[in-house]
C-alpha cells in the first residue's frame, strides 16, 4: 500500500487514518470530521480509495488540517495558554512529527533541523516549527498593512 503525501498540504493517507481513529475515540465537537471515519463501504480496501480520493480535494484537506489541530489542542490542552508562535511551533512539530507521540517528543523534535530533505540530510535545513512561525509572522505583518 502506498503512503505519500498528497496536496497543498502534503498529507499521507496514514496521517488521516491516525486522524480519523484519534476522532473516533475521542469526539471533539468542534470537528465535523468525527462522523467521517463511516464510510459508505466497510472493506479496508473501499475505505483506503475513498481516503485516496478525500485527500485530493482541497475542502477535505482544510477540514483535516481543522480536525489536526482541534485534536492537537485536545491532547495538549496546555498550548491554549502559550503565545500564538509558541502553539504555531509545537503544531508544526506535531504535524511532522506525530501528533499522537508524548509533548517531550514532540518539543524535542522542534529544534530538529529536517526541512526539506529529512533528518539523515547533511546539508543547510530548517526546522519545521521555524518554517511555521516565520510564515506566520510574514502574514501578520501583511495583515497589519
Amino acid at each position: 500500500v502506498a503512503d505519500f503525501s498528497i496536496g497543498y498540504f502534503q498529507m499521507k493517507p496514514s496521517f488521516v487514518e491516525q486522524l480519523e481513529d484519534y476522532l473516533s475515540q475521542n469526539p471533539i465537537s468542534s470537528v465535523s470530521l468525527a462522523s467521517s471515519k463511516t464510510f459508505p463501504q466497510q472493506s479496508k480496501k473501499a475505505e483506503r480509495q475513498i481516503r485516496l480520493q478525500r485527500l485530493k480535494d482541497f475542502q477535505w484537506q482544510l477540514q483535516y488540517a481543522h480536525a489536526f489541530y482541534q485534536v492537537v489542542l485536545n491532547r495538549f490542552p496546555e498550548l491554549c495558554d502559550w503565545a500564538p508562535q509558541e502553539r504555531i511551533a509545537f503544531a508544526a512539530s506535531a504535524y511532522n512529527f506525530g501528533f499522537e507521540e508524548s509533548a517531550t517528543d514532540i518539543n524535542a523534535w522542534r529544534c530538529t533541523e529536517a526541512f526539506p530533505y529529512g533528518k539523515k540530510y547533511e546539508g543547510p535545513q530548517a526546522t519545521y516549527a521555524d518554517l511555521a512561525i516565520s510564515f506566520y509572522e510574514k502574514l501578520m505583518i501583511q495583515s497589519n498593512r
